[in-house]
């Protein structure tokens, strides 16, 4: 079970959320930079076994968009017991190396899909409108055709 705040997660529930994200975020999510990155961040804060894992799901729970960065700020301030100085390197390091990224890669994302929807209005919109042509039967053409002399009779 993920806890943060008030709120509660279990993994499925973060998994469902994980899944309806831009596969190119998903991508971001879980790569070997980002966690070396974040991992690299909670040592250097002296984060350790326990305090490191929640940490890490907590900070998993912003990066699919079940939290707040607001909500980790106060994670880290009061949960995991930091002191001012630790915390807030924990915060820049985090912020810089983990929620900018994803963040660039979620707007880059969204740009893409926009851009695409974009490009099929415009074609949707450059499509020559079809003209339906007026049919009509030999039979009633031959009727209202006073000029017209039928063939082989």
């Amino acid at each position: 079970m993920y806890r943060m705040s008030m709120k509660q997660f279990d993994h499925k529930q973060v998994r469902q959320r994980f899944l309806t994200l831009p596969e190119s975020v998903q991508d971001a999510i879980l790569s070997e930079e980002l966690a070396d990155a974040f991992a690299a961040a909670m040592t250097h804060a002296g984060l350790q076994g326990d305090r490191m894992r929640v940490c890490n799901q907590q900070a998993t729970l912003v990066a699919v968009g079940l939290a707040t960065t607001v909500e980790f700020e106060a994670f880290v301030k009061s949960d995991l017991r930091l002191d001012e100085t630790r915390a807030n390197k924990l915060l820049g390091a985090v912020h810089a190396s983990v929620f900018t990224p994803l963040r660039k890669a979620l707007v880059t994302a969204l740009e893409q899909k926009k851009r695409v929807s974009t490009d099929a209005a415009v074609s949707a919109a450059q499509t020559p409108p079809t003209r339906e042509v007026p049919t009509t039967s030999t039979s009633t053409a031959q009727k209202e055709d006073p000029y017209r002399e039928p063939i082989g009779r």
